[in-house]
C-alpha cells in the first residue's frame, strides 16, 4: 500500500508543476496554473501524503524608471507635417498576482483555487517635445494597462478499481500473497474549470494628461521661445532660422550615426 501512495503522490506532484502559462493579446503574461512545489511554498500542513499549500508566481510587483526617445514626424493626413524630438521619463509599477491554493488529499481528492491578477503596467510620464519649428511642447500624466481578474476553481478525485477473481487456481495475487494489494489501480479522474469571477476593474488608459501635451503641434501649449515680442521681427526670424538649421543638423547627424538609440 505504501507504494500505491507513493506512486500517486508522485504522478500528482508531477501533473501541477506542469505550469500553463499564456500571453494575452497585448502581450501580457496571465496563467492557469502556477509551478507547485510542496518544498518550497508556504504550507498550512504537510506530512508524506497530504498537504494543503500556497504557492505564487513571482515576481509579484517591479517598479522603477525609463527613458524614452523618439524622432519622427507628426501625421502626414496632418498638414503642415512636422519632424519633432519626443523625451519621455516614465515611473512605473508593474504587477502581477497569481496565488494558487491547492489541497491534496492522496487516494482522496484534489481541490485548487487560483487567484489571477494578470500582469499589468502603469506609468506616469514627464514629456519634453521639440518640433522643426524650435517649439517647445512639455506635458504630463498617466497611462496603465488594463486589470483582469479572474478566480477560478477546479478539483478532482481518484478512480480505484479492484480485481476481485482473477484466476480460479490461484488467489495469492488477488487477495493474500505478498503482493496483494487493497487496489491494483487508481488515478486522478479528470477536472472541470469553473470561473467564478472574471472582470476587468480598469480598461487600458494612454496619454492620460495631469497637464501640457504629447501633441508636437499644440497651439495652446507649445512654446516658441525664439518668437518673443521683446524682439524685432527681423532678430526673430534670424534667431529663428539658425534655431532651425541648429536642430536640423544636429539631430539627422544623431539618427543617422545612433540609427538605434531612437524607436
Amino acid at each position: 500500500m505504501k507504494s500505491i501512495a507513493k506512486i500517486g503522490a508522485v504522478s500528482a506532484l508531477a501533473a501541477l508543476t506542469d505550469a500553463k502559462v499564456t500571453t494575452t493579446v497585448d502581450g501580457r503574461k496571465t496563467h492557469h496554473d502556477v509551478e507547485f512545489s510542496i518544498n518550497e511554498d508556504l504550507c498550512f500542513f504537510k506530512n508524506f501524503d497530504d498537504y494543503w499549500c500556497l504557492a505564487a508566481t513571482p515576481p509579484m510587483a517591479k517598479i522603477g524608471w525609463e527613458w524614452k526617445q523618439t524622432y519622427t514626424t507628426t501625421p502626414s493626413t496632418e498638414s503642415p507635417v512636422l519632424k519633432y524630438y519626443h523625451l519621455e521619463f516614465l515611473l512605473f509599477s508593474d504587477i502581477q498576482g497569481n496565488i494558487v491554493s491547492n489541497l491534496f488529499l492522496q487516494n482522496f481528492w484534489v481541490n485548487v483555487l487560483t487567484i489571477d491578477l494578470s500582469q499589468f503596467k502603469s506609468q506616469m510620464f514627464f514629456s519634453l517635445i521639440f518640433n522643426e519649428d524650435f517649439g517647445i511642447c512639455p506635458g504630463m500624466g498617466w497611462t496603465t494597462e488594463r486589470i483582469l481578474f479572474r478566480l477560478l476553481w477546479t478539483m478532482k478525485f481518484w478512480n480505484c478499481q479492484k480485481t476481485l477473481i482473477n484466476d480460479l487456481a490461484d488467489f495469492s495475487t488477488t487477495w493474500t500473497g505478498f503482493y496483494a494489494q487493497y487496489f491494483e489501480d487508481c488515478n486522478q479522474s479528470n477536472n472541470a474549470e469553473i470561473i467564478l469571477m472574471d472582470k476587468e476593474y480598469l480598461e487600458a488608459k494612454t496619454d492620460q494628461m495631469w497637464g501640457g501635451t504629447v501633441d508636437a503641434k499644440s497651439e495652446k501649449y507649445c512654446k516658441y521661445p525664439f518668437n518673443s515680442s521683446n524682439v524685432s521681427a527681423k532678430e526673430s526670424y534670424g534667431m529663428t532660422q539658425f534655431s532651425k538649421l541648429a536642430y536640423k543638423t544636429f539631430f539627422n547627424w544623431v539618427v543617422s550615426t545612433y540609427p538605434d538609440s531612437f524607436v
